[in-house]
Formats: C-alpha cells, structure tokens, sequence
C-alpha cells in the first residue's frame, strides 16, 4: 500500500520520476518498495523508541483528516460525480474511530508520562 502511494506520488511529480517505475512482469513499483526499504534501515540506525510512536500518531492524524475531507466534500458538494463512494454513516464512523485512536494515543501517553516521572 504504501508503496503505491510512493509511486503515484512520484507520477504527480512530488517525489523523482525514477520513483513511478512499475515492473512490467510484476506489475510491482520496483523502485519505490527499493527506497522504502532503504528508507526504513536508515530509520533503524536510529532510536526507534521515539520514532515509532510518532510516525503511527502521524499516520493515524492523516487517516483522520482524509476522512473529514471526505466528509466535508460530501456536505458542501454533494452533486459532484465520483468513482468510487463510501456511504455516509461508513464515513462518519471511520472519522469518529480514527479521531478516538488519535486522541486516545495522544491522551495515553501524557497520562503515563506523568504517572511514571
């Protein structure tokens, strides 16, 4: 998954072009699974006992804000043509949840913080 997000990243041109390379027999992102590889034994290198709560409360803070985008599209437009929809209630609960993990993580770790100093 993250992968694919890499490599259409790179096709709208944010990330190098080299990165929007698919394998022909595959049908993989070759080169954007190589830099996240890569990417992620850098991250090793370092003290992964911070990085690793804060890059899932950064992953969980964007899922959140894509579904109130969601949400918020479907309110003030909501005669546009899309593709692909979710229904409503599905989008309100998915935003709900996402915001609960994120607020929960966020309050867990300041309680425990201050319960352990």
């Amino acid at each position: 998954c993250t992968s694919r997000n890499v490599q259409s990243t790179a096709e709208e041109g944010v990330f190098p072009k080299w990165m929007a390379g698919i394998n022909s027999t595959l049908n993989t992102p070759v080169p954007a699974i190589l830099t996240i590889m890569v990417m992620n034994m850098v991250y090793l290198l370092v003290d992964t006992s911070s990085l690793i709560p804060s890059f899932s409360t950064v992953e969980w803070l964007f899922y959140a804000m894509t579904f109130s985008c969601l949400l918020y599209l479907r309110y003030t437009e909501p005669k546009n043509i899309r593709p692909f929809k979710i229904p409503l209630p599905v989008a309100i609960f998915l935003f709900c949840d996402h915001r609960n993990v994120l607020l929960c993580s966020q309050f867990s770790q300041k309680v425990a913080g201050f319960l352990f100093l």
